[in-house]
């Protein structure tokens, strides 16, 4: 009888990183033990959460009190069982409906060379007798559930991919009737001890938890000594690197060398991390790591989690990194010599374990110079914040292009910020780091900035660390900024945008400054041209006599409207400062803005300055985190131009903010 909503909440309990934590006292043990009960017997009648429930409950096996592991590893064992008596047996014999002949899984799976023919049999076996293509597709497939009757003859294909530390790993690639691939990698243990195995397993499932270091797991065997896994092919960091070399692409080779070197010890601290502090990878040579080729990507992996030793200390972990990855690559590529500092090694850290359990392990660090250097790096963050991986790499490549652009327009820097905030997704980054707007800004188009500017702009990020995501309301900051140092044309331009995330780089703008209440706030002042070709303004009203000539526009039309304390006005004007229309419209909720009646004066009617208001409004309401625009059912033939459409709930209409809605088009 849970709710999704119940379950997400249930499984944040189970996945949250403090659940490790050893000093839990016995009632939080409880909470946990029967957290994993309840998600463990909630999965027998919601298989799709299969998945996702076991990744915690590998992970709980980890837990440094032993009477809580071996009740995780129970619960994991009743849960694999659980889902395996929902699959059901496996299909042996089929028939194929195209000859009505019967046919099986030898009929099915071809093996490519070299694969031996004892070898190709054992496997063949444990296909037809277990689960493994079934489970795997339906955890892989997102949910698919697929038979030997699915899959034609000469349907399914195995090939070898390599051999090595005792065991043989496979590829399988399958086909089915519907024209469906599936394609996953099969390890087959040859000489791996059983219990080694299951470890390997649950580091492998507490790996894949979000983000995962691992690619995603499919399924487990132990009767076989058999996993799969998701299937990806990439290039190694090694083979990475080394065609770069022979490419002759030197100084891309040179930017590239940071961002690998961030993403793999930030792996390889991680997967430390999830077991527990209690191994790591033994080799975590550049062979080991698989990293995007560019630094705009996510997804880093670890290439395997085979190889590896205990370490129970942080500067071990680092120590292994520095000996296996980092000297023996600058050895090879001079060029890459001294281009990593201690920062980047500890921002890894600090986005391996996230900051307050970075900081911890930070400063337990063994006494000497890089303990030193690591509470210099902890007191720069109190002092200026952290700098996330995103932000870092946004930050250098604008920092490149404006080096080959010397000359580069305020519009044309405007829409390289703008590419890059999205390329590098720092909207989603500002949700774990709050201030991540002001510091992007703060470090590209304002990096040079005049010192009070810029000691402005450094207490703005403070204060936005201190608030939770979107707390800071940049309109209201913007306005005493202003009034405190006295911008410039090309800082108001920028200054707009930090604070107006839609405004677009030819976007002719300025910020002025209004009373709301009892404080200011900033404002933007968008220029527009009518059809006619003639200038006007879209801006919030900034007077009671606005607001009059508004209501007096509203009546010349014969439309009865009444302004009430909590609407708000958003006006046209012309060039003489003039309203020539506007619309007023109330926050009903705050992912939710009702817009009631829009007017514009007979004289400047059908030259598309309704267009401009109405499209400046969405604007300015997604701009505030607003989700859906809606209002009554008022000319619903004009409004569905810009995506209005009817909303069943109020019988009025609405138009669902995204950036792509309040475009121009």
């Amino acid at each position: 009888g849970l709710s999704e909503a119940q379950v997400e909440m249930l499984l944040a309990a189970l996945e949250s990183p403090h659940t490790l934590d050893s000093d839990q006292d016995a009632s939080d043990r409880r909470l946990l033990a029967g957290a994993m009960r309840l998600a463990v017997a909630y999965v027998r009648s919601h298989p799709a959460w299969y998945p996702r429930v076991r990744v915690p409950l590998a992970r709980l096996t980890f837990h440094a009190d032993a009477l809580l592991a071996a009740r995780a590893s129970e619960e994991y064992d009743r849960h694999h069982r659980g889902f395996q008596h929902w699959l059901g047996p496996n299909l042996r014999l089929a028939l194929d409906p195209a000859t009505g002949e019967e046919y099986t899984w030898r009929d099915v799976v071809r093996f490519a060379e070299p694969i031996e023919a004892r070898t190709a049999d054992l496997l063949l076996r444990a296909i037809a007798e277990c689960t493994l293509v079934r489970n795997s597709a339906f955890v892989l497939g997102r949910g698919a559930l697929v038979s030997l009757a699915d899959i034609p003859p000469g349907g399914a294909t195995v090939t070898l991919l390599g051999r090595r530390l005792g065991k043989s790993v496979y590829r399988m690639s399958l086909t089915t009737r519907s024209r469906e691939t599936y394609d996953f990698a099969l390890n087959h243990a040859e000489t791996v001890p059983p219990a080694e195995l299951r470890d390997e397993v649950l580091w492998l499932l507490s790996s894949g938890a979000p983000p995962p270091l691992v690619e995603a797991f499919g399924s487990y065997h132990a009767e076989w000594g058999i996993y799969t896994e998701e299937f990806i092919p990439g290039e190694n960091v090694e083979q990475q690197l080394a065609r770069l070399v022979q490419k002759g692409e030197t100084r891309r080779l040179m930017n590239q060398w940071p961002f690998v070197t961030w993403n793999a010890l930030a792996a390889h601290v991680g997967f430390w991390d999830r077991t527990g502090r209690r191994v790591a990878l033994r080799d975590p040579s550049p062979a080991a790591f698989i990293v995007p080729s560019h630094d705009y990507q996510t997804g880093a992996r670890l290439v395997s989690i085979s190889d590896r030793g205990t370490v129970e200390r942080l500067d071990d972990v680092l120590d292994r990194f520095e000996t296996v990855f980092v000297t023996p690559t600058e050895a090879i590529y001079a060029d890459l010599r001294g281009g990593l500092g201690p920062t980047l090694r500890f921002s890894a850290v600090v986005d391996a374990l996230g900051l307050d359990r970075a900081r911890a392990a930070l400063s337990s660090l063994q006494p000497g110079p890089r303990a030193e250097a690591a509470l210099a790096f902890l007191a720069k963050i109190d002092a200026r914040g952290f700098t996330s991986r995103p932000v870092h790499f946004a930050v250098e490549r604008f920092r490149r292009w404006r080096a080959v652009n010397p000359n580069a327009t305020q519009e044309a820097q405007g829409a390289m910020l703008g590419e890059l905030w999205t390329t590098y997704q720092l909207g989603e980054v500002e949700r774990e780091w709050p201030d991540t707007r002001i510091r992007f800004f703060r470090h590209t188009v304002f990096a040079d900035a005049r010192d009070v500017l810029g000691a402005a702009l450094d207490r703005l990020m403070a204060r936005a660390r201190s608030l939770p995501y979107r707390g800071l309301d940049l309109r209201d900051q913007m306005a005493n900024l202003r009034e405190a140092v006295r911008p410039d044309a090309r800082e108001d331009y920028f200054l707009a945008r930090m604070a107006f995330r839609t405004l677009r780089p030819e976007d002719e703008t300025s910020l002025i400054s209004l009373e709301r209440g009892d404080h200011l706030t900033a404002e933007v002042v968008v220029g527009l041209t009518d059809e006619r070709g003639e200038r006007y303004s879209v801006r919030a009203a900034r007077s009671p006599r606005e607001v009059a000539r508004l209501l007096q526009l509203f009546r010349e039309s014969s439309l009865e409207v009444t302004f009430e304390p909590e609407h708000r006005h958003l006006v046209a004007v012309d060039a003489h400062d003039t309203v020539i229309g506007g619309v007023f419209y109330r926050q009903v909720t705050p992912e939710r803005t009702h817009m009631e009646k829009i007017v514009v004066g007979r004289r400047h009617r059908g030259q598309g300055v309704a267009d401009g208001i109405i499209r400046e409004l969405s604007r300015r309401q997604l701009d505030r985190g607003v989700q859906v625009l809606e209002t009554g059912w008022f000319q619903p033939e004009v409004l569905a131009r810009f995506g209005f459409r009817v909303d069943p709930a109020s019988g009025g209409l609405r138009l669902d903010l995204t950036p792509a809605a309040v475009s121009p088009g």
